[in-house]
């Protein structure tokens, strides 16, 4: 991970990507990186709303400064956004992850 403007950036999970997966960019890619990215809305808030992302990656965990794959919802409360990361690795885990497209918000 190369972040140079994320001060708040909490990787959840490494998980391979199967066959059946979407992958839109990079050849290399191998697996999917869940973190979830905390954000604050003004310079004057002292409070973080949060984001689950996905990122492609390789073996190492290793990709650029680019934007996510896939960005979630925003939760105005970390634990929401833990739980919601959990929910994610579950469903890929079982199911893989299979969007259409990537989902840039």
């Amino acid at each position: 991970m190369h972040f140079s403007n994320h001060r708040d950036f909490y990787q959840t999970c490494l998980l391979p990507t199967s066959r059946n997966d979407i992958v839109h960019s990079v050849p290399n890619v191998s697996h999917w990186l869940i973190a979830i990215e905390g954000h604050r809305e003004s310079e004057q808030e002292e409070f973080y709303t949060w984001n689950v992302v996905i990122y492609e990656t390789n073996e190492d965990g290793y990709f650029q400064n680019k934007k996510p794959y896939y960005t979630s919802s925003i939760y105005r409360n970390f634990h929401q956004a833990c739980k919601a990361a959990t929910e994610l690795k579950l469903t890929i885990t079982i199911n893989g992850f299979h969007l259409p497209s990537p989902q840039i918000c």
